[in-house]
């Protein structure tokens, strides 16, 4: 029984300590990202070719179900419209962003480009398309 005693000494201020990084958001989950984004040229974003403004959303309580994280939205009228298109993303860390970056890259149909990764403004996290 002795030697218990150090071990559950030693453990009582660890859990001590993991219970209050849970309680403070260490073991909760970001808040949900959105940014307006405007695609000057023809992306594919899921095989879905946008050009124009969109409202793009990364919502982690659809990724903690094994859903599509990323959901793009059309902008109309200045207000979030219906669902274009949706998918999965990996995240990828990324100095903060100031600013929402929109990563795009070369297709082989000349004058449209493909989406690559969204990084949201305040951001350390980009939200590279998997799957693609």
């Amino acid at each position: 029984m002795r030697r218990f005693i150090p071990a559950i000494l030693f453990l009582i201020p660890v859990m001590l300590i993991g219970v209050s990084a849970y309680s403070r958001g260490g073991g909760q989950n970001p808040a949900n990202e959105k940014a307006v984004v405007e695609l000057t040229d023809s992306t594919d974003v899921s095989g879905v070719v946008l050009q124009g403004k969109y409202v793009f959303e990364h919502d982690y309580a659809r990724k903690l179900r094994g859903e599509p994280c990323m959901v793009v939205y059309k902008l109309t009228n200045g207000q979030q419209g219906e669902m274009v298109t949706a998918y999965h993303c990996q995240p990828v860390e990324r100095p903060q962003a100031r600013a929402t970056v929109v990563t795009v890259g070369l297709t082989a149909q000349p004058g449209i480009f493909k989406l690559v990764e969204v990084q949201f403004a305040g951001s350390t996290v980009g939200h590279r398309l998997v799957g693609e």
